[in-house]
């Protein structure tokens, strides 16, 4: 009988004891669950912290650039060009006073120099700083930098601009500017080709714009946003609050849809 009652005072003493193990280790896994998703949750909050950084340090870096090349064109327009009608004046005003033909075709020549100056200084401080943006609006103001393309026949545009575009503010609109000048550069330096597509457009809330090429294309799995200029697209885009899509393979061309949104509180 006291044999008996051991034996089950004993089971009852192994199964508490195993009850109370296995309560420990489940409690153990709880906080081990916990503290796992804790941990993760920190290292997606450092992530997070650590690109909104990053971002901020480029767009910090990006409106420092924008502010320096508007001071440049400024001064480029304002000064450099004053200088040279400056002196174009006064290479006129000798040339009234001399009678020698030598040195009148000399002044000439020299006076021809001048204003090929003048029109390159404009030329250059319209393309750091495009005028008439702000009040005629993107569309506009790349149709301008398109016959100027146009012009050096390196690349034909063809331009398809929606009825009635709406006006993103300036600040972005300058930036997609930026991002159309170094698209128009990439297609004329990397991709070898002759013809290229822009189109404007609006839907459902976003300004869109679409533009590609006829060039050689290239492998996305063969570069890092480092290349070609995808690095700077990617941060414009991003500056702004705007996605994009891009589609490329060797010998297909390129393709590029960038997507801004309209609303007041994606402006930068």
């Amino acid at each position: 009988m006291f044999e008996l009652l051991a034996e089950i005072e004993l089971s009852s003493f192994l199964f508490a004891i195993t009850c109370i193990l296995l309560l420990l280790v489940f409690a153990f896994m709880v906080v081990f669950f916990i503290t796992y998703n804790r941990n993760l949750e920190i290292q997606r909050k450092l992530k997070r912290m650590d690109d909104e950084h990053k971002q901020h340090m480029i767009n910090s870096n990006l409106q420092t650039l924008e502010l320096e090349r508007q001071r440049f064109a400024e001064d480029l327009h304002d000064e450099i060009g004053a200088s040279l009608s400056a002196i174009r004046l006064y290479v006129g005003s000798i040339d009234n006073q001399v009678n020698d033909d030598h040195i009148k075709d000399q002044l000439k020549e020299v006076k021809h120099t001048i204003d090929q100056s003048m029109v390159s200084t404009r030329r250059i401080a319209h393309n750091i700083l495009p005028p008439g943006l702000e009040i005629m609006g993107l569309s506009k103001i790349v149709e301008d930098l398109v016959q100027q393309l146009h012009l050096t026949h390196k690349l034909k545009v063809d331009i398809t601009t929606e009825s009635q575009m709406p006006k993103l503010n300036y600040q972005k609109e300058l930036i997609l500017y930026r991002v159309l000048q170094e698209l128009f550069n990439n297609t004329i330096k990397h991709a070898e080709a002759k013809k290229a597509n822009l189109q404007f457009s609006c839907k459902n809330g976003f300004y869109l714009i679409t533009y590609s090429d006829n060039g050689k294309g290239f492998n996305m799995n063969d570069l890092q946003f480092s290349g070609i200029g995808l690095s700077n697209l990617n941060n414009r885009v991003n500056m702004i609050g705007g996605t994009y899509q891009v589609i490329t393979a060797p010998s297909e061309g390129f393709y590029v849809e960038i997507s801004v949104p309209l609303s007041a509180t994606s402006a930068i």
